[in-house]
């Protein structure tokens, strides 16, 4: 063996250590970083576990593993269920027939319509006006996400199925037959 081989095979080892012990430190903090990660989503789990368990008590604010938090509001607004008062106010409301047996309606028509929603004494109601329409009374409720009006107009059955997003369906039943539109709309400033 010449002399310079030696000297070439320790700085192989000793680059050959350098790697292998420099991808130790690397899958130790990855492995750090993993084991810190379950730990959170096991606090989260265990901290959903007990809020389940008590359906009464108040969400608090979690936290995603990247550190950010979800203030109050938007926890309580994850699950909750609109209330009838949070449909009140007007609306410009856009009808697209999807579905129609009537002669006077194709499939594709748009109509434009205002919807103006209250809320007393426990009673949800809604006054539709549209250009060359009579004025619907609904009265509706409430049910999970969605609002429900329904509303009788010289011998016509309407319901309007509206979500806070603004989209829903509408129904018209007219005697021999019906109409039903998309609704896409939004709340009137």
């Amino acid at each position: 063996m010449s002399r310079k081989e030696p000297m070439i095979m320790r700085i192989l080892f000793g680059l050959l250590v350098l790697v292998f012990s420099t991808a130790g430190c690397k899958d130790q903090e990855a492995q750090r970083k993993i084991d810190d990660l379950q730990a959170q989503l096991n606090a989260l789990q265990k901290r959903q576990q007990g809020e389940t368990a008590k359906p009464a008590s108040k969400p608090r604010p979690t936290a995603s593993p990247e550190g950010t938090a979800l203030s109050d509001a938007e926890v309580d607004t994850l699950g909750r269920v609109p209330e009838p008062a949070s449909f009140v106010g007007n609306w410009n409301l856009t009808y697209t027939a999807n579905h129609s047996t009537c002669d006077n309606t194709q499939v594709g028509d748009v109509r434009a319509a205002t919807l103006q929603v209250s809320f007393a004494n426990d009673e949800l109601r809604a006054t539709e006006s549209s250009p060359g329409n009579k004025q619907a009374e609904y009265v509706g409720d409430v049910t999970g996400k969605l609002a429900r009006f329904n509303a009788n107009v010289e011998g016509s059955k309407l319901t309007l199925e509206l979500r806070p997003s603004g989209k829903g369906r509408r129904v018209v039943v007219n005697e021999g037959c019906s109409i039903i539109y998309d609704v896409k709309g939004k709340r009137a400033q």
